[in-house]
């Protein structure tokens, strides 16, 4: 899991960088990370990507796509092996909630939008709840079978994050706002967290200290103490500046 957290902050990292990329170089030098504010080079992840690619490109500012592709490679590679079954051998099937035409590019056909979190019953794992980027949450308790939209009426479609008591199952929080690694006019920022007590047919929304705009990327639920929970919110989209006050871990 932790190799995989790793990829994941190189590949975003390339995709800062990228902006200015040639056919056979990825640009990395100066020019382009002046144009990356501040706030963002000052964060740990954004300075242990910049290593990873620092050592490659030197002495120069540049890096070959193939040399990039070799040591992607070798990272995916090794994170692959540390896995109990090969990427290659799993099966994947889409179980929905179900896609829609996108009228806008016509040959993507059916699409569906961002699942950005998902939490699994601890005891019945036919129960499932998703929150999309802008779609809401939905739940199914036949394994996918059929979905229930639970998250229609509630001031965000936005969420993030979904985290269900271990101790009581029932329970659920689900941070509203999505979280990236930077912020464009695709992020969904949201309205604060949200707590269900009856498996997710009435909410509550809960803003106290961090406020009412918030971009949840993870929630976790103490596994001996269902009053304790830990929540993690990023910087905001480009509509707040990405410079969002409430940025941070959080514990409650």
């Amino acid at each position: 899991m932790k190799k995989n957290l790793i990829i994941s902050a190189i590949l975003c990292y390339f995709v800062l960088l990228t902006s200015g990329q040639t056919d056979n170089t990825i640009q990395t030098g100066n020019s382009f990370r002046n144009s990356i504010p501040e706030h963002i080079k000052e964060r740990k992840a954004y300075k242990r990507a910049e290593w990873f690619f620092d050592q490659r490109a030197f002495p120069y500012d540049t890096i070959p796509v193939i040399k990039y592709r070799q040591e992607m490679t070798k990272e995916i590679q090794k994170a692959k092996s540390n896995l109990s079954k090969s990427v290659d051998d799993l099966n994947w099937t889409s179980v929905g909630p179900a896609g829609v035409q996108f009228s806008l590019v016509p040959h993507w056909g059916i699409v569906s939008g961002r699942v950005r979190a998902l939490a699994i019953h601890p005891t019945d794992h036919q129960t499932v709840y998703i929150g999309a980027a802008s779609g809401g949450i939905w739940k199914t308790t036949d394994g996918g079978e059929s979905w229930l939209d639970i998250g229609h009426d509630l001031e965000s479609l936005s969420f993030g994050a979904i985290a269900i008591d271990p101790n009581n199952p029932e329970t659920l929080y689900a941070g509203s706002g999505e979280c990236k690694l930077l912020y464009d006019f695709f992020d969904f920022s949201g309205s604060g967290l949200f707590k269900s007590t009856d498996g997710g047919s009435t909410w509550i929304v809960i803003t106290d200290g961090f406020g009412s705009q918030t971009d949840f990327s993870d929630l976790v639920v103490h596994p001996n103490n269902s009053n304790v929970v830990f929540a993690t919110i990023g910087g905001g989209t480009v509509f707040s500046g990405g410079t969002m006050p409430n940025e941070g871990i959080w514990k409650s």
